[in-house]
């Protein structure tokens, strides 16, 4: 018996345009702390540009990952020099606000009073460690956008040969790697790649596929969601993301 495409057809490409407890995935940034060995979170083992799963501290040179949902909110910091952290996040519509500006100190930095607005693609995925399949998520921003929009792209006008039901977001496992890159200063950093889509098996995938069916599902409690309440541990988790050290 093998897994059957008609019954996920189109699954989760609905979203797609949307443009410390968390499983959020991160990149090690020349100056993130893990680096600095007087710091706390000082990791021996750890380099620049590899990808820190975030509740374990486990390091990956790469990942193998099937997206299962994703999901675009704009995120309101408090700026880094009166403590930063997350305080609330917001659907699109947030841009309406009479209290929202764009290019307060940069060209297309935007804000929301005296805070500022990260807009971010939370992407759920599957990832392969030790031969078997376990949940985590993506939390992209700034210039990641560029990568989030592509990998959206790509699940969206990707067609099964010979099938004419729509593709659901889990129909191809992707690898995810780093790469650097140049801002508009001339300073190098580190960005996420996604490469090399598989199509998964009906047959030889069916319990990922499954799997990722149901992690589908579940995506609806586990995603980020626009509501006003402090999330203090998504703050820690997403740091390095939104801190000046991050030269995006």
């Amino acid at each position: 018996m093998a897994y059957d495409p008609t019954k996920v057809e189109g699954l989760g490409t609905d979203e797609l345009e949307m443009s410390e407890t968390m499983p959020i995935f991160r990149i090690i940034q020349d100056q993130a702390p893990e680096l600095k060995k007087r710091d706390e979170k000082y990791i021996a083992e750890a380099e620049a540009g590899d990808i820190m799963f975030n509740p374990t501290k486990e390091l990956f040179k790469e990942l193998e990952f099937v997206p299962v949902a994703t999901k675009s909110l704009y995120v309101e910091w408090k700026p880094q020099d009166t403590g930063g952290g997350v305080v609330a996040m917001h659907d699109r519509t947030i841009v309406n606000d009479p209290a929202y500006e764009k290019g307060r100190k940069k060209k297309y930095d935007e804000w929301l009073g005296e805070n500022e607005l990260k807009y971010t693609t939370y992407i759920m995925i599957l990832y392969l460690k030790d031969k078997e399949w376990n949940r985590g998520m993506l939390a992209m921003t700034s210039t990641q956008l560029r990568v989030s929009r592509d990998l959206a792209k790509q699940i969206a006008t990707f067609k099964w040969p010979k099938i004419a039901a729509k593709p659901p977001i889990f129909a191809r496992s992707f690898k995810l790697t780093t790469k650097t890159e140049k801002n508009g200063a001339g300073q190098e950093y580190f960005n996420f790649q996604v490469s090399e889509p598989r199509i998964l098996d009906f047959k030889k995938d069916e319990a990922l596929l499954n799997q990722a069916e149901a992690a589908h599902t579940d995506a609806v409690e586990s995603l980020p969601s626009a509501d006003p309440v402090d999330r203090p541990a998504l703050a820690e988790a997403s740091t390095s993301e939104g801190s000046e050290e991050t030269p995006f």
